[in-house]
Order: structure tokens, then sequence, then C-alpha cells
């Protein structure tokens, strides 16, 4: 048997209108919640700045995770922190600067986001040595409920055995339109974490569709 596989709920398919009603009926089931800002420059959507961190920190306990899709997040990175974030999740060549500047041997609080553009091959061995998870983006779209793609899953493959290869420690998380009908699929992919927005948060019952979803991940 697998170890627990953790849920995060993406808080970016919550109504925005009514946010606490939203997401604290989900709060108990989420081991985080993902939190996508955007300012339009690397995606077609523009979501929240910083500003949503301590509004959500006053409304759930879950840990925060906070993934920038910005122009410059070297620049917020300790900010976001400062903020509430648990942890930031960057590109690539913004975590080899971080790291650069941070000066330490590994980073709990940093992770890297592996866009379907990126060439595998080509991703630096030595960001994965210090950051503690790398987040699959497994949709070739950014907007939410999209259908997954498996050839993006199949990524997590090829992660698994760079970990195994070169010893290194980081959680593997699968980001993208995953529902309760591709979940069983997905267990069969070497995954720590499963990031899931529109399936719970717009379902008829939030709180159940959570409550099956942290069932079947812990049972994995």
């Amino acid at each position: 048997m697998k170890a627990s596989i953790a849920l995060s709920i993406s808080v970016l398919n919550a109504d925005f209108s009514r946010l606490e009603e939203s997401l604290k009926p989900v709060d108990s089931f989420a081991d985080s919640f993902h939190v996508d800002i955007m300012d339009g420059t690397l995606t077609p959507i523009i979501s929240f700045g910083s500003w949503i961190i301590p509004v959500l920190r006053s409304i759930v306990k879950a840990r925060l995770d906070i993934h920038l899709y910005i122009r410059n997040p070297l620049e917020v990175y300790s900010e976001v922190l400062e903020k509430g974030a648990s942890r930031v999740i960057v590109d690539f060549k913004a975590a080899k600067a971080i790291l650069a500047r941070k000066k330490a041997h590994t980073r709990p609080d940093l992770g890297v986001y592996l866009l379907p553009t990126d060439e595998v091959g080509s991703i630096d061995l030595s960001v994965l040595q210090k950051v503690s998870v790398v987040n699959v983006i497994t949709v070739n779209s950014l907007m939410g409920g999209q259908e997954i793609s498996w050839d993006l899953v199949e990524r997590t493959r090829w992660l698994d055995e760079l970990k195994r290869t070169h010893g290194l420690s980081f959680d593997i998380s699968v980001d993208g339109g995953i529902n309760e009908d591709v979940l069983d699929r997905i267990l069969e992919y070497p995954v720590n974490q499963v990031i899931v927005g529109s399936a719970i948060l717009t379902s008829a019952d939030p709180s159940a569709c959570a409550s099956r979803f942290k069932e079947k991940l812990t049972s994995s």
C-alpha cells in the first residue's frame, strides 16, 4: 500500500462572493489550499494579488501553497511568505535565483512547477535537490475545469526515476483536470499530492465530495 496522498484544494474555483462559506466546509479535508496568483503575463487569467493570503489565513486552518504565475516571482517571494504562505511555488529559473540568494541547503517553503511547454530534459538537478515539491501541470490550458492530459501525467514517472537515481526527496504533485472519474487512474502514478479545484468546489456538495477524495487518497 502506498503512503497517503495529500489533497490540496485550489481556491481559484471558490465562490469569492461568499469565500468563507465556500472554503470552511472543505477545510478539514484539505492538507493544503492551492492559491494561484496570476498577473496575466504568463497566463490568460488575472486572479488576485498577495492580499488574498491573509484573507485566506483568517478563514482556513490548512497550509497555503502559493503558486506564482507572475512576471517577478523573485521580488515577491519573501513578501508572500511574510503574509502567511506555507510554501511558494515558482518556475525553475526563479527557484534557482532564490536558492542562490538564500544560500540554504534545502527550502521546505519552496517548490517549482513544470509547465506543459517546459522541456523535462533541461531541468536543473541542483534545483530539484533543494525544493520540497515539483508541481506537474497536467492540463494544456491553465483555465479551470480542463480535461486532464495523460501525456503530461506521465512526467511523474520521469520525476520519480530522477528521485530514485539521485536520492532526492521532493514530493510530486499533479495539478489540473483531476476529478473523481480520473482519480483511480491517477493513483497508479507516483504522486504524493493531487490538486483539485472545480471538481470539489463547484460540486453539489463540496464537503461530501472533498470527503470522498480524502478517503480515497488516504486508503490508496
